[in-house]
């Protein structure tokens, strides 16, 4: 079970219908979410140039498909689309899988570390439950808008769909955050990326203590 797209409270903590997912093989894993558009692909590209061995995994990859009957659908007087911002838009069950699967590979690696990233992960108690480090990136409505119209998405968001949907979700979401999650370090996704990355690395390194 994860947080509905109402994102209650009551629905966060795991309860005796979810079996306990362990996340084993001693691995530390750091959770990259918040605002689309926000920097959260360009901070773990960062990340994977400075940890060669980290193993990476994208939210995105677990999309439904667009003719998935799971998914939540809005209609309004301007457009009939499928809710991409909402939990219910991911197989969750399918990425917790694969993390599961890569701690338990038994490969052998200098450091045992997954990088999450997705604007969706702090939805899943099981993830938050996992992470060993926490990062939300944040914009405002105005800086958001400015990177999400430059960006093709496939399938294309159909006018209107930003304020409509996009913004609002985030904002609930960034709410459910602010109130549930602990030790999360918020990120302003325009402040200077190299700066950013140094300061995630850093606490990386002590996390793994590798320096």
């Amino acid at each position: 079970m994860f947080l509905s797209s109402g994102f209650s409270p009551s629905l966060y903590p795991r309860t005796r219908s979810q079996p306990q997912m362990v996340v084993g093989d001693g691995f530390s894993l750091v959770c990259v979410g918040g605002v689309t558009n926000g920097g959260k692909t360009s901070l773990t590209t960062k990340l994977r140039r400075r940890f060669p061995h980290l193993k990476y995994i994208n939210q995105d990859d677990f999309f439904l498909k667009p003719d998935d009957p799971r998914h939540v659908w809005v209609e309004n007087s301007e457009f009939r689309s499928q809710n991409w911002e909402i939990p219910e838009s991911v197989d969750f069950q399918a990425l917790k899988q694969k993390v599961i699967d890569l701690t338990r590979s038994g490969e052998e690696l200098p450091y045992r570390l997954i990088v999450l990233e997705g604007h969706l992960l702090y939805a899943d108690p099981h993830v938050v439950k996992w992470s060993d480090l926490n990062y939300f990136f944040t914009l405002t409505r105005e800086q958001c808008w400015e990177r999400r119209k430059e960006r093709v998405y496939d399938p294309p968001d159909p006018p209107g769909y930003f304020d409509a949907i996009v913004f609002p979700e985030y904002l609930k979401l960034k709410g459910f955050v602010d109130q549930n999650i602990a030790n999360v370090e918020y990120i302003d996704g325009s402040a200077d990326q190299s700066e950013v990355c140094d300061r995630v690395a850093n606490s990386i390194n002590q996390l793994l203590k590798l320096e």
